[in-house]
């Protein structure tokens, strides 16, 4: 398992999941088994199917990250069960952002850890 500190948010990435520890010690526990329908998602954003659910949460922590916010809205909702009002962009972003990183070769792991020491 590796941790990643992007914002204010820890994340916790192998062993089938992810898990996100907001600032306040909530946790959002994502698990990598691909669902049905997935398939279909993971085609039409150029995501490779195995990567889809393994990098989904990473990716919402960096780009909060990048876009300065301590962690991410979508996710903080999530936890809450108070769903942040925008979630449907960010979810949008997220699924673009991870078919980009894959059609230029960048490992998102690897983009999370120079985030991380960076932070």
């Amino acid at each position: 398992m590796t941790t990643y500190q992007l914002g204010a948010a820890t994340i916790h990435h192998g062993d089938g999941q992810t898990v996100t520890v907001l600032s306040d010690g909530r946790e959002i526990r994502a698990n990598w088994m691909v669902q049905d329908g997935q398939a279909a998602t993971a085609e039409q954003y150029g995501i490779p199917l195995d990567r889809l659910n393994r990098d989904h949460d990473l990716a919402h922590a960096i780009l909060a990250a990048v876009l300065g916010l301590p962690e991410s809205p979508t996710l903080a909702g999530v936890a809450s069960g108070n769903y942040w009002p925008a979630w449907f962009r960010e979810e949008a972003a997220v699924l673009a952002f991870c078919g980009y990183a894959a059609a230029a070769g960048v490992d998102l792991e690897q983009l999370a850890a120079r985030l991380s020491q960076a932070g």
